[in-house]
């Protein structure tokens, strides 16, 4: 298994704008280096801010708001945006900021997307709970997975930055998000889940062709990459791709972690 494990966790911060992104980020850093406002788009750029946390460098990667593509202005905020993008690509969690007064619009679609793209570990922050009916909170959790369902098992935090509630149980479950991320399963186990899941469920015929998988091997972590040898490997529907993730994640905790299924030629 290759990509070693290092003693700093980069996480990047994302959202539309106006959802508390420098709030949030402020309240955890203690720190005033981002501007706090309500106009959209005040984070014009970049600012990473390490901090320590249990023997670990946290480091903050505050971003600007990403904004509709018809609202980026010319020069400075467009530059951001770019930034924003390049700050996911080299997180390794992200943490995506929704609002709990907008719920969830086409635009935070719309970034969780770039985060499936770029295959990011991922927690969802509710942010300005303090706005809304407790009561309804977990009919919106349940509205958010059934939106989500692009990133399996996301873990959702409800918090309100105004109150710092729950903002403490950031930093945790990015930790622990980022573990998953670069869990590495004992060849002992992958066999007992792979035989478990192939003996419930075998993959279709397509035409003439039977596929058949003859054994797992997992090939990297952060985030974890699992292969295949198989027999007929392109004549495996997606369907039961997607069946062995959902094997391998019921077996093991990849909780807010995309997991990558490589299919390959079995060697003779």
């Amino acid at each position: 298994v290759n990509n070693p494990v290092n003693n700093e966790i980069k996480l990047s911060i994302v959202g539309h704008p106006n959802v508390g992104k420098s709030t949030i980020f402020n309240v955890i850093t203690n720190s005033q280096r981002s501007i706090v406002s309500d106009i959209p788009g005040t984070t014009r750029d970049s600012i990473d801010t390490n901090i320590s946390y249990q023997n670990k460098t946290i480091k903050f990667i505050d971003t600007a708001g990403l904004r509709k593509r018809g609202q980026i202005e010319k020069g400075i905020e467009k530059y951001s945006t770019i930034r924003t993008l390049k700050s996911l690509e080299n997180s390794d969690v992200s943490l995506l900021i929704l609002s709990a007064e907008k719920l969830i619009t086409s635009q935070d679609l719309h970034i969780s997307g770039f985060i499936k793209d770029l295959f990011r570990p991922c927690v969802i922050v509710l942010n300005k709970i303090d706005l809304i009916d407790p009561e309804i909170l977990q009919n919106i959790k349940t509205e958010i997975k059934d939106k989500f369902k692009h990133i399996p098992d996301v873990p959702i935090i409800f918090t309100s930055a105004i109150n710092k509630k729950n903002i403490d149980k950031i930093i945790p479950i990015a930790i622990d998000v980022y573990n998953n991320s670069i869990k590495k399963i004992s060849q002992k186990e992958l066999n007992q889940c792979f035989l478990d899941a192939i003996t419930k469920k075998q993959p279709d015929s397509k035409g003439n062709k039977r596929p058949e998988i003859h054994s797992i091997k997992q090939y990297k972590i952060g985030p974890p990459g699992f292969k295949f040898e198989s027999t007929n490997y392109d004549s495996i529907h997606f369907s039961y791709k997607r069946y062995l993730e959902n094997c391998i994640r019921k077996s093991f905790d990849f909780s807010g972690c995309p997991i990558n299924l490589r299919f390959v030629k079995k060697v003779h």
